[in-house]
């Protein structure tokens, strides 16, 4: 039989609840008013009028003026690039990957959005999407992710979460959930749940995540709250191994329309940077027809719509990244790199820009 939760946790797990609760219990402090009572006294207090401060005692929203800050991207270029990173992330589980390709894009002014759409995207999704997020939440707090972009975009989400439930039913209750895991990841602090955006847009969401924090054992059970753990690394190899069998089985037969319809079934539209790097690796291994026979099954690739342009870009990328390791094992790798590079570049699939932002 097992052992009761409670004494399955270190005491570095208890020690860290009890902060949790402390913390909570200081945020919760005004609990007997009414929730607009509490939006009131909030409003006064950040107008300076209570000697308001920003620790544990009250909590300044992040959604206040701040200074600028330069970014290299636009907003909307953003947006694009966190939806197609999050959309690969959920495919292949690999928050380093997302952390690298967000990292690249400067823009810690936009990094709100990361939460907003991250969460936004995993609502008419399954518990192994929500983990996904909540994980990234966790990994990307102090890199990607600021306390104050977390929150920011967890303000943000309540100001919508009324045309959120047109699309979800569910969309309160996960975002509940969403805040009390972040709470107990330690991602922002529980003084969150004094946040007078959040108060005043879904003081019902504010009071569950409370609900979800007091019950017993509640550390435990909210790190499972998603009740699923995200894709296994077995799950990402097994992957791969089937694009590998494809392309070499390609190699073997010719038959481009065989491989393609593979990749296809394969359903995993945001991992085929993978295919494109694969498939020129594999062919620097024989001889000059292989070669021929790469360029073919990506330039039908992309023709046909099978590898969409922003993987093929980004599956070169990450070719030309790899080339000093390739270079120990295959002496030539690089001019067949830049042979494939300019093919693509010949037949209008890649832009020399394009390979720039690195």
């Amino acid at each position: 039989m097992d052992k009761p939760i409670n004494s399955q946790l270190s005491q570095k797990s208890k020690e860290r609840m009890q902060r949790i609760h402390d913390s909570y219990a200081a945020a919760s402090a005004e609990g007997e008013g009414c929730e607009s009572e509490k939006v009131d006294s909030l409003r006064t207090a950040m107008s300076g009028d209570s000697g308001y401060s920003s620790d544990v005692d009250g909590f300044v929203s992040p959604m206040s003026p701040m200074n600028s800050i330069d970014t290299t991207v636009s907003l909307e270029e953003y947006k694009t690039q966190v939806d197609e990173a999050l959309r690969e992330y959920f495919v292949t589980s690999d928050v380093m990957e997302f952390i690298d390709c967000i990292t690249e894009l400067n823009a810690t002014l936009f990094a709100y959005e990361i939460v907003m759409r991250s969460i936004s995207l995993s609502l008419d999704r399954g518990d192994r999407e929500r983990e996904l997020v909540s994980r990234l939440f966790a990994v990307g707090c102090g890199s990607i992710l600021s306390e104050f972009s977390i929150t920011k975009g967890f303000e943000k989400l309540f100001s919508r979460v009324s045309d959120l439930s047109l699309d979800c039913p569910n969309a309160r209750n996960y975002l509940s959930k969403f805040l009390a895991r972040a709470i107990v990841d330690e991602v922002v602090p529980p003084v969150i749940l004094k946040d007078v955006i959040m108060l005043e847009h879904g003081a019902d969401i504010i009071r569950e995540t409370g609900e979800i924090l007091n019950v017993p054992h509640s550390l435990e059970l909210t790190e499972h709250i998603w009740r699923a753990g995200a894709a296994s690394l077995e799950e990402l190899s097994v992957t791969r191994n089937l694009l590998l069998d494809a392309i070499n089985e390609y190699y073997n037969s010719h038959d481009v329309e065989e491989c393609l319809k593979c990749v296809k079934e394969l359903g995993a539209p945001h991992y085929l940077h993978e295919l494109v790097k694969k498939t020129v690796e594999v062919a620097m291994d024989g001889d000059e027809k292989r070669m021929e026979l790469a360029k073919r099954l990506l330039e039908e690739g992309c023709s046909r719509g099978v590898i969409p342009h922003h993987q093929l870009v980004l599956g070169v990328r990450r070719l030309e990244k790899a080339l000093p390791e390739l270079m120990l094992d295959v002496p030539f790798a690089k001019k067949d790199v830049e042979e494939i590079v300019s093919f693509l570049l010949k037949a209008g699939l890649l832009k020399e820009e394009e390979l720039k932002q690195n």
